[in-house]
This record gives structure tokens, C-alpha cells and sequence, in this order.
């Protein structure tokens, strides 16, 4: 049976690097067939807000190729979004909602959580 870990992403774009340090730790762990989600938390969920443009390297884009990785589950808390007034609207549309009660059964159920 897979290994099943979570990356969860706390930290805005462009202000530091820890959200690519974790999508480059996620692809890593997809690339040993372990099985890989990512939860966009805070500020993290400015990482997959689309349209940032040319800015330095567009995260966004770079959550888009997840998939070619074996790497479907992208969630994004649904509060964190609200209080930043953001949408579904706003983001790729490969990120799914989640509500912060199912936040603590997606914890539970990965064997290794990483948050960056």
C-alpha cells in the first residue's frame, strides 16, 4: 500500500520560496509512487490564484502541471479564501474546495503531513 502524504501550503507567493520548496518535495514524493495532496492554507491559497501574470515565476502555472505528476488533489480551505475575499472563481480550475471540518479527516487520513 502507498504511502499517503500531504503538503500543506501556508505561505503567500513571491514572498518567500516555501511554496515551491513544497511543490518541488511534492512532485519528488509522486515520483517515488507514494500518493500526494496538497492544502492550500492562509495566504497559501494566493499560490494557485490565477491571473497573477509574469510575475517572477507564476506559481499558478506551476500548480497546473501537478497532474502530469500523478498529483490530482489539490485542495484549497474554503475559509481561508473567504477571509481573503476569493472565490472558486479566482483560482485554477483544477483546486477544490475544502471546508475546514473536512480539513481535519484529510490530516488524518495521510500517513506524513509537511507544511510549509
Amino acid at each position: 500500500m502507498n504511502q499517503r502524504c500531504l503538503y500543506i501550503i501556508k505561505q503567500a507567493p513571491y514572498g518567500s520560496v516555501a511554496g515551491i520548496e513544497a511543490i518541488e518535495a511534492a512532485i519528488t514524493s509522486a515520483n517515488f509512487d507514494l500518493s500526494v495532496s496538497v492544502l492550500l492554507l492562509h495566504d497559501g491559497v494566493y499560490q494557485v490564484k490565477s491571473g497573477q501574470g509574469n510575475i517572477l515565476k507564476n506559481t499558478a502555472k506551476t500548480f497546473q502541471a501537478l497532474a502530469d505528476f500523478g498529483i490530482d488533489n489539490v485542495y484549497v480551505d474554503k475559509l481561508s479564501l473567504d477571509a481573503r475575499g476569493l472565490s472558486n472563481t479566482d483560482l485554477l480550475s483544477s483546486c477544490k474546495l475544502i471546508e475546514s471540518d473536512a480539513i481535519k479527516t484529510l490530516i488524518s487520513e495521510n500517513d506524513k503531513v509537511f507544511v510549509f
